[in-house]
């Protein structure tokens, strides 16, 4: 399925089902990756990836948008009037996948230390020549797969993320207020309930990342923390707390994109 997504202007409007001509931008093609093997985004994936492009949209503070399916397998977006090109399109084709777990009982050790290798990494990341970036970058993404495998999931995603917005935490750092809905905030009390008071964190991932792993005081051991607030702290920006909140108030793709192609057009004619 290709959708064609069009953004002009520069102020946040309600996004439209028909195309926008004519039209002078950037456009750029994107493919729908299922995470099964050679098969294609089912119309129900399209169909949610349209949806929250759309909401992502809305957040980009653009005049007009318009998305519409024309194809299969494939996107095309375009983009006019965008304030900040490359926020847009990351922003757009991020995968938003947010989920808590919790540490394992004994991992500390590893932990440690595979905390210790990704640092080490992304130092050498800084140093190393272009062509060589690719082989770091491969390395930090098993030292991300193997921290995550020290966390056992809880349930509890994104899926149940009822608002999301930046926050100071003092000087120049950033973090995320989160509240969820009344299904979440059950899950939230039950798991920090159960890890209250001992020592493991409960870990905070995004698109199989570790952003946060905070720990639950002894205090919260017989209710846990219930209200369904959370706040995801580190070290963040404005604008990293402020693409993620995006990412979470509209949820997570339910399939992968990759960038195929990107192109300046200006297109007049919109005869049939």
């Amino acid at each position: 399925m290709v959708i064609l997504l069009a953004i002009a202007g520069c102020h946040s409007g309600r996004v439209s089902d028909s195309l926008l001509c004519p039209f002078q931008g950037v456009e750029f093609v994107l493919e729908l990756e299922s995470e099964e093997e050679n098969r294609p985004a089912t119309p129900e994936e399209t169909e949610k990836v349209i949806e929250i492009l759309k909401k992502r949209a809305n957040n980009l503070e653009f005049q007009r948008a318009a998305i519409q399916a024309i194809g299969q397998g494939r996107i095309t977006v375009q983009l006019s009037g965008a304030r900040d090109l490359e926020k847009a399109q990351k922003l757009l084709i991020s995968q938003g996948n947010l989920e808590f777990r919790q540490q394992r009982s004994g991992s500390e050790e590893e932990l440690s230390a595979l905390q210790v290798r990704k640092q080490n990494l992304l130092d050498l990341r800084e140093r190393v020549f272009s062509r060589s970036l690719a082989e770091v970058d491969a390395e930090i993404k098993k030292v991300n797969e193997a921290i995550a495998s020290l966390y056992d999931p809880t349930g509890l995603t994104g899926t149940y993320i009822k608002d999301a917005v930046p926050e100071s935490s003092g000087g120049s750092n950033w973090q995320i207020a989160i509240q969820f809905d009344k299904t979440g905030a059950e899950l939230f009390a039950e798991i920090t309930k159960k890890m209250a008071g001992t020592g493991r964190k409960i870990g905070i991932f995004l698109n199989g990342e570790l952003v946060s792993a905070p720990r639950v005081p002894a205090e919260f051991a017989k209710t846990g923390i219930t209200g369904g607030a959370a706040v995801i702290s580190g070290q963040f920006t404005f604008e990293e707390v402020d693409e993620l909140a995006v990412q979470l108030r509209s949820g997570a793709l339910p399939v992968s994109l990759e960038f195929l192609e990107l192109r300046q057009v200006n297109r007049k004619d919109c005869s049939p």
